[in-house]
Formats: C-alpha cells, sequence, structure tokens
C-alpha cells in the first residue's frame, strides 16, 4: 500500500537524518508517495521545509460520489478529451498516436492479464513492482492535508488533465500550491537539454525555503 511504501522510505530517511529539516520530492507515482511520506512525517512532529511533486496529477476518486455523480462527471470528462487530442493531433501528431496506442496496449493488457505496458521509459523496473506499485496507487485515497507543495509541471502535455493549471493539487494542499514550469514534457523534462534547466529551477526553488 502507499502507506506501508511512505513508512518504508520515512525510516531510510530517519535513519540518516533522524532530526531534519526535510526536503521531499516525487515524480510520477512518486509524488503521491512523497505526499503521503510529508504527512506521516508531519504527524511524527518532523518539519517537511519543502514538498516536491514533480508533474503528477492528484486525486481522481472520490468514494463519496454518488454513481450518478460519476457517471455525469465522465460523461463531460470525455467531451472535454476529445477536443483536447484533436488538437493536440493538428499540433503534435506523431506524438499524439504513439501515446494514444501505448494506452491502447495497456487497456489490452490488462484485459486479457498480459505483461503490463509500461508508460514510463525513465525507469526500468520487473513487471512485479510495476504491479505492486499499480496496486498501491489503485487503493490509495488522498485526503486534504496542511501542507504548501511546489509543483513542477511541464509546459508540454500529450494527454489529457482535467485541471491542466493545478493538476488537481488545490484541493490537497491546504496551505497552496506554487506552479514552477519546467521546459519538456513527462517524461522528457528529465532528460537533456531539458534536465539542466529543471535543476536550476528546484535548486532556486530549495534555495527560498528557510
Amino acid at each position: 500500500s502507499m502507506e506501508e511504501l511512505a513508512d518504508r522510505y520515512n525510516r531510510e530517511i530517519i535513519e540518516n537524518d533522524p532530526v531534519g529539516p526535510y526536503a521531499l520530492a516525487g515524480y510520477s507515482f512518486g509524488g503521491l508517495l512523497a505526499y503521503e511520506m510529508a504527512k506521516r512525517l508531519i504527524a511524527m512532529g518532523k518539519e517537511v521545509k519543502m514538498l516536491g511533486i514533480l508533474d503528477t496529477y492528484a486525486g481522481g476518486k472520490d468514494i463519496h460520489e454518488h454513481i450518478a455523480q460519476k457517471i455525469y462527471k465522465k460523461m463531460i470528462r470525455q467531451f472535454k478529451k476529445v477536443v483536447f487530442i484533436s488538437k493536440l493531433l493538428i499540433d503534435s501528431p506523431k506524438e499524439t498516436i504513439d501515446y494514444q496506442l501505448l494506452v491502447l496496449r495497456r487497456k489490452i493488457s490488462r484485459l486479457f492479464g498480459a505483461k503490463i505496458v509500461s508508460y514510463e521509459e525513465v525507469f526500468l523496473y520487473d513487471d512485479e513492482i510495476y504491479k505492486s506499485y499499480d496496486m498501491a496507487w489503485k487503493n490509495y485515497l488522498m485526503q486534504p492535508f496542511d501542507i504548501h507543495v511546489d509543483v513542477f509541471r511541464t509546459k508540454k502535455r500529450i494527454y489529457f488533465l482535467d485541471d491542466m493549471v493545478y493538476l488537481g493539487w488545490r484541493e490537497y494542499a491546504k496551505k497552496g500550491v506554487s506552479i514552477h514550469d519546467v521546459p519538456g514534457d513527462h517524461k522528457t523534462f528529465l532528460f537533456s537539454p531539458n534536465d539542466k534547466e529543471f535543476a536550476k529551477i528546484l535548486q532556486d526553488v530549495l534555495d527560498s525555503k528557510p
């Protein structure tokens, strides 16, 4: 579970530095994990001076919604998604088609229980690790918390998101959200030549913290 992962990472952090304060950052799935880690560290009386969210979308699941609300929201979302993808096909046809094919392959893999097709090519993990991360994400329900987050948002987006501005974090970060635009898309911002500019932006945010 996400909670078990957070506890394990926090144990390693505290073993290395029992006092703090701590600066956390998580990329993609790791953004949710860093959020849960920060909550648990603060509950222990520790100080988290920065929580960096590296192009991670928050939320997406609400157990309190009635089935009719879910259906209505999904219909509206699909309409907005079609408009977004249509525009993207004009601006970036190859990247859009490649990504949509990857999504289709992943859905087929799930349907037939085949090897999971990963969205990420940044980290190459064993299939079992990807499956465990998927399970942790599916069972994780975020709760709003008194914390400020720094969202590092990529300038290029090749897939639809309901909240393109705050990536869903305003609902969960009760002390506010700061947005930092970084060059590239969800994958390429970590690679050359985007990595140097991203590193500078991240360092500037770290330096601004007391």
